[in-house]
């Protein structure tokens, strides 16, 4: 068993997650079993004033706390970006962003709207990124669950080839 318990796949959901992703077939299996425990995870109680980048996410992670994703937005999120569970910036390339606006229909206010909450994150990275947390906040994930995973696991943004107008702007 390749994919780990935690997230609501059938049979042959894991199977498309594993043709969309195959790298996951080379890491080490508790390394994703963390990385989805820390997605499902609850949020720590501490975090109620705001997220703070200096926070030591493997301890909280052993302490219990994570993400706090449901289940469901944890499944539906890496069934449709398994690149979710990337371990290398290499392997975090995600699907184009025709993927997003026409088979997981992101409305394009929302890629707007994830520009702005997670403007630090997400500077220099691809478009598909962008749409990726888009598709995040469709699936009521909050910015404050998405800055958890983004400061825990900067492998989850793939940095674009070619710099873009924002950067230069900078």
């Amino acid at each position: 068993n390749i994919l780990p318990p935690g997230l609501a796949f059938d049979e042959a959901g894991a199977r498309r997650v594993i043709a969309n992703f195959p790298q996951i077939c080379l890491y080490d299996y508790d390394e994703v079993e963390e990385r989805v425990h820390f997605f499902l995870a609850p949020l720590p109680p501490s975090l109620g004033g705001g997220i703070r980048t200096n926070t030591d996410w493997p301890r909280m992670s052993n302490m219990g706390y994570g993400a706090g994703l449901t289940m469901d937005q944890a499944t539906k999120s890496v069934q449709a970006v398994p690149q979710l569970l990337a371990m290398n910036h290499d392997d975090a390339s995600k699907p184009s962003i025709l993927y997003f606006y026409e088979t997981l229909h992101v409305p394009f206010d929302l890629c707007d709207e994830a520009r702005v909450h997670l403007d630090r994150y997400l500077t220099g990275a691809t478009l598909s990124d962008v749409s990726t947390f888009a598709y995040m906040r469709y699936l009521k994930v909050s910015w404050d669950q998405m800055k958890v995973l983004l400061d825990a696991f900067p492998t989850l943004v793939f940095c674009d080839l070619e710099p873009s107008w924002e950067l230069l702007e900078k």
